[in-house]
């Protein structure tokens, strides 16, 4: 995008190749951007390139995908609020109240550099939420942070840090990180970057294999919000119990270990020839070999794989051996009619399964609770990942405001809410319908009558239908009522889609626009019997590629992912990423895909495995076990068309992978 303003090559504006000089393996830093997305949380996508100038060998790089606009575009909804690059010296120092101190600069660039909205160039967010991490009594802090920061999703960070060794970042030498500005919940988001000093790498006389992590800290200069957070106990408590959580799955399993080796052997015949790998540190093809078992010496003080050994030895003896409160991430609600449904989604962490439940008033009415579940039968995804999913029924004719907190309660009755202060939502007596998927550039996805126009598909929450001459779709706020979506009934709970192609005579569900690859705003307005609009749904696309839809992860959700080739009028089929997850053909292969009624189960692991069948919405359908060394032939679990999961686990009952099929019917 140099040449031309917003311009993207397969999706991205920029390609950051990394030569990986100073990491004899090249692969820590594709190692530990692959556990964070393992552990959920908001990751980079890597692979290793060759690359070529000219038709010359320049060597093989990580080609690490760039945080800008379109990256938290579509890791958090919505147009892209502001994202801060912090590098050194960026230690969160309260410097006043007046937004523009926070422009300092280092050198020829800002500490905290701006990357979007710059022609705003607005730091009121940025100098909120220092003013209030500074200016806060220590007992106040956990209610007052809670309002301005996303402090759960920047423990999950941290505690990952810590279980890596990553040490070049915000706590130790205040670098490589940025904050967003979420609009969404107008709260800022932690967020890590540049984990390649991880895993063994310390340029300093720190062995982060066995470091103590009250005090993943150091001398080099005080990071304050490391500092203010690890000052509240309740803080450390949630911390503690993040890395007991994230560890296990994250990077204590054979599924890691085997990945690792299967990344050495996939670009070692290409490291011997590249002509650059030795001239920095000298290292040689043999080096990259040893590098998972072996350390390098100097700066690379231990190898990946024992560092990691040492690493999960010395978090044993120093994580909590009690019972820790459960550990609540925001909430997600999907739809704010006082009809309903409002469907909920939360991420609870704890040791068990605690009772979770959604707290709340209507208009300042009684107090009521209701419980939600993770038992994938409530849009919650597979029963036991400890998301947790409902619906809410008010069944109010009236507008008013909703107040609700998430409620966790442990086997040992320890609770835990979020948010720390009830948070208010504005309800109408609109009908329950949300945009559910859209896919701005179709070319060969969906064919109608021989051509493939954009689509937008929406659903219905509620156990009744709904009358479509009431509702429209624009890409414009201005034109509220731009696209009629015609006569008749949405029934309940179904899905149902438009096409979006500005063309006349496709079909009689047709939008008069189309919606931009680029990202835009869709809206969804009701008109009730006195004219009165209310707009019920908005959803702003980020850039999509050909044949990528954006859905909710179920149908209904407030959560968002893409979508290979969409699922117009079928549901969605659950979380599946960016992309295929790397290295899904590792240590099983399911094939063909789509398939009708048998798909073939590869196993290579060298040991029975056991798998599970289970539709878009996490209900179990099926299990058995997988031989190894040989081709496993498994019938499908149903007749209907639709998205299933394969999950594959070991012989303990661990989840060592999954593979996302696509079911034609009998």
């Amino acid at each position: 995008n140099s040449f031309t303003s917003g311009k993207r090559w397969r999706g991205v504006k920029k390609l950051n190749l990394n030569g990986e000089h100073n990491d004899p393996s090249m692969m820590r830093a594709r190692i530990a951007w692959n556990s964070w997305e393992d552990a959920g949380l908001p990751s980079c996508r890597v692979n290793h390139v060759q690359l070529y100038i000219n038709g010359d060998y320049y060597g093989v790089y990580a080609n690490v995908e760039h945080i800008n606009d379109d990256w938290v575009e579509h890791r958090f909804e919505g147009k892209a609020g502001n994202l801060y690059k912090c590098l050194w010296p960026a230690d969160l120092n309260y410097l006043g109240s007046n937004p523009d101190l926070y422009k300092l600069q280092s050198g020829s660039r800002r500490v905290y550099d701006l990357m979007t909205n710059n022609t705003a160039d607005d730091y009121s967010g940025l100098a909120h939420f220092i003013e209030v991490l500074h200016l806060t009594p220590s007992a106040q802090l956990p209610c007052a942070l809670d309002s301005v920061f996303d402090v759960n999703g920047y423990l999950q960070q941290l505690a990952m840090e810590i279980i890596v060794g990553h040490w070049d970042n915000h706590s130790v030498n205040r670098n490589n990180y940025y904050l967003y500005e979420n609009p969404d919940n107008g709260l800022m988001t932690f967020l890590t970057y540049d984990l390649d000093n991880t895993m063994g790498i310390d340029w300093g006389s720190v062995d982060w294999s066995t470091k103590d992590f009250d005090q993943w800290s150091s001398n080099w200069g005080t990071n304050y919000l490391f500092q203010k957070i690890m000052a509240v106990p309740e803080y450390r408590d949630r911390l503690d119990l993040l890395i007991q959580q994230q560890m296990e799955p994250a990077l204590r399993s054979t599924a890691w270990y085997h990945r690792n080796t299967q990344w050495r052997s996939q670009i070692a015949p290409y490291v011997g020839p590249d002509p650059y790998h030795s001239l920095d540190y000298g290292y040689d093809s043999t080096d990259f070999w040893n590098s998972l078992n072996q350390a390098a010496g100097a700066h690379v003080k231990w190898s990946i794989h024992d560092f990691m050994g040492r690493r999960w030895q010395a978090m044993d003896n120093q994580l909590s051996s009690n019972n820790l409160p459960p550990v609540v991430m925001p909430a997600r609600l999907a739809g704010s009619s006082s009809l309903g449904p409002i469907r909920i989604g939360v991420q609870v962490w704890d040791e068990s399964s605690p009772i979770v439940s959604i707290e709340y008033q209507w208009n300042q009415g009684t107090q009521q609770s209701m419980l939600i579940f993770d038992d994938g039968q409530h849009y919650d995804g597979i029963a036991g990942d400890g998301f947790y999913g409902g619906d809410l029924d008010l069944q109010s004719s009236s507008s008013g405001t909703l107040t609700y907190q998430i409620k966790a309660v442990d086997a040992q009755n320890q609770i835990a809410y979020w948010p720390c202060t009830p948070k208010p939502l504005h309800c109408s007596p609109t009908p329950a319908i949300l945009i559910n998927e859209i896919m701005a550039k179709n070319q060969g996805a969906l064919n109608i009558n021989g051509t493939s126009p954009d689509w937008i598909e929406l659903h219905n929450l509620s156990s009744s239908s709904v009358d479509l001459s009431q509702l429209y779709l624009t890409d414009d706020a201005s034109l509220p009522t731009l696209g009629s979506l015609g006569t008749g009934f949405l029934n309940a709970g179904q899905s149902q889609f438009w096409i979006a192609n500005s063309a006349a005579g496709v079909s009689t569900h047709e939008l008069p626009f189309k919606v931009k690859s680029s990202g835009e705003t869709i809206r969804l307005f009701y008109q009730d019997n006195f004219g009165q609009l209310t707009e019920i749904d908005a959803v702003r696309t980020p850039p999509l590629m050909k044949d990528i839809s954006w859905g909710r992860r179920w149908d209904g959700m407030a959560v968002w992912s893409e979508f290979p080739l969409g699922s117009p009028s079928g549901q969605n089929p659950g979380e599946i990423g960016m992309d295929e997850p790397d290295g899904a053909q590792l240590l099983t292969s399911a094939y063909p895909s789509p398939f009708r009624t048998w798909i073939a189960v590869e196993n290579h692991m060298g040991t029975v495995l056991h798998y599970e069948w289970h539709n878009a919405i996490g209900q179990s359908l099926g299990a058995g076990s997988l031989s190894y060394e040989t081709i496993n032939v498994l019938r499908s679990p149903m007749e209907s068309p639709g998205w299933l999961w394969l999950l594959i686990r070991d012989q303990k009952g661990e989840l060592i992978q999954n593979h996302k099929v696509y079911h034609l019917g009998m």
